[in-house]
């Protein structure tokens, strides 16, 4: 006679249920190829890829330790005057003639030429063009902090250049707290009237910004005026090269010649004589 009763038997844990073959296959296939990704995960890290997704010491991942993100960070590094294709020196039309306004898109130059550790002497840039544009008149457009309005206004007007130059905004956002640093709207704005009220023959925007540039285009189509960009060859989109776009009549391409390092002591710029080929280089 068996000792085992009803309730014994209840207690007794009973096996678990058996895969089919198949999905016994599949799990070992997702098994093999899990532990394949975690033994590779130190050497992607090594080579600069992925980081390791923390694991428990038994091998699994953790889940209390969220996993890195799947996209590697790639720390930007400062470009040169190399990468950003400044020629050593400048190149200017040589065909411009009439009145001419200039108008500066001054946060676009100083942040292309930051990038490289420059940042242009808008007087020596003011002596080159005016020996090329007698008729000149000079705008530039630009933010700054409360504490610096009059510093960067400084800059321009020392140069013979008007300054229009407006306190930065920060304004309240989904993402939080944003600082607004662009002056393409006060550019557009003021456009409007200096081409109304100077009715140039030319017009020299220094801008790499495409999209500013394009609607710049437009004004001066409207106006019947020549329009003309200014900018580093690396950095200035390629709808504003002359050779992409009928609605531009030249580039003005800065050089070396016409920076300064951006920080005080470092190796001065090689300054070679300005060239006035109307060339793209």
């Amino acid at each position: 006679m068996s000792n085992s009763s009803p309730l014994a038997a209840q207690q007794e844990p009973s096996a678990p249920p058996s895969l089919p073959k198949p999905a016994q296959m599949a799990r070992a296939r997702l098994g093999a190829a899990n532990d394949f990704l975690l033994s590779m995960m130190p050497v992607l890290a090594a080579c600069g890829g992925l980081a390791p997704i923390p694991v428990t010491p038994d091998g699994s991942p953790d889940p209390l330790k969220p996993a890195p993100s799947r996209r590697p960070h790639c720390p930007r590094g400062r470009a040169g005057p190399q990468e950003l294709g400044i020629p050593a020196r400048s190149q200017f039309p040589s065909d411009i003639e009439g009145k001419t306004l200039l108008v500066i898109d001054g946060e676009n130059i100083a942040f292309t030429l930051k990038r490289a550790g420059l940042k242009l002497d808008w007087g020596a840039f003011m002596q080159v063009l005016g020996a090329t544009v007698p008729a000149l008149q000079a705008h530039a457009y630009s933010t700054a902090s409360e504490e610096c309005l009059d510093q960067v206004a400084q800059v321009y007007e020392g140069a013979g250049i008007d300054a229009h130059v407006r306190p930065k905004q920060t304004v309240h956002t989904f993402h939080g707290h944003v600082e607004k640093a662009n002056s393409d709207h006060d550019i557009l704005l003021g456009l409007g009237m200096l081409l109304q009220g100077h009715l140039p023959d030319n017009l020299i925007l220094a801008s790499g910004d495409g999209d500013l540039g394009t609607a710049v285009a437009h004004f001066c189509a409207s106006f019947d005026v020549n329009l003309i960009i200014c900018g580093v060859p690396g950095a200035t989109s390629a709808r504003l090269r002359k050779r992409n776009n009928a609605q531009v009549a030249g580039n003005i391409w800065l050089g070396r010649e016409l920076m300064l390092p951006l920080v005080a002591g470092s190796a001065p710029v090689p300054a070679p004589i300005p060239s006035r080929q109307g060339e793209t280089p």
